[in-house]
């Protein structure tokens, strides 16, 4: 065997674990495809909702990332605590048209709660998360509130969320690391701010908002 059949048979076998590699990421970005929709909400819940509104709602999410930002949590973690937000409040057998101020803050806390306790590496206990309240909201109040959670959400924890899609979309084009990095901060930048945006993400699916992420940054990065 030469040297050069050596080599030929090694770029050979890096071009089919990359087409390997590429498949895999096609599959995983399908099988959320076809997930996603389970995790939506119900189209402007709000409505129903005497004394919340998109104000409350931009507040919230305010407060979260206010607190991931001191925490050090994952960005990622404050977009599974709006899903499990949203979804939940468009409950109708779980939330009644008159939920208050406070009942929305404690069920808000309890997103937090739990999506830290499922998706990050350190959890959160309730006493920390009910300090954050400022004394409004006791430990075991949350500790309640955390069972009517995950039934009302139908222990469905695991949201696709649109920065899952903006990674997947990214393995599959052959950017430069550094190209990629960048266009990947432009995209979680965006998709931070449509986070806030009501209407976007009560409609809009995880995934589409990814493409239009991605498609943004790419023109911004060029």
């Amino acid at each position: 065997m030469t040297a050069t059949d050596i080599f030929s048979s090694e770029e050979t076998t890096v071009m089919e674990n990359d087409n390997s590699m590429m498949m895999d990421n096609e599959q995983q970005y399908e099988a959320l495809c076809k997930t996603e929709q389970d995790y939506m909400s119900a189209n402007d819940y709000l409505s129903r909702l005497s004394e919340i509104d998109t104000e409350c709602r931009q507040a919230t999410i305010a407060w979260f990332y206010h607190v991931a930002d001191y925490c050090r949590l994952e960005g990622e973690t404050v977009e599974i605590s709006v899903n499990y937000l949203d979804r939940f409040l468009s409950n109708e057998d779980m939330v009644k048209s008159d939920l208050t101020l406070d009942d929305f803050q404690l069920i808000a806390l309890t997103c937090l709660y739990v999506a830290v306790k499922v998706h990050e590496s350190v959890s959160m206990k309730p006493a920390v998360i009910a300090s954050l309240s400022g004394a409004q909201v006791l430990p075991e109040d949350i500790v309640a509130c955390e069972q009517q959670l995950l039934q009302g959400l139908g222990w469905r924890m695991n949201p696709p969320t649109a920065m899952s899609f903006v990674r997947l979309t990214m393995s599959l084009n052959n950017l430069p690391p550094v190209a990629e990095h960048q266009v990947v901060k432009l995209c979680k930048m965006q998709l931070e701010g449509a986070l806030l945006d009501y209407f976007s993400m009560v409609t809009v699916r995880p995934s589409v908002l990814a493409a239009a992420a991605v498609s943004n940054s790419l023109i911004g990065y060029d």
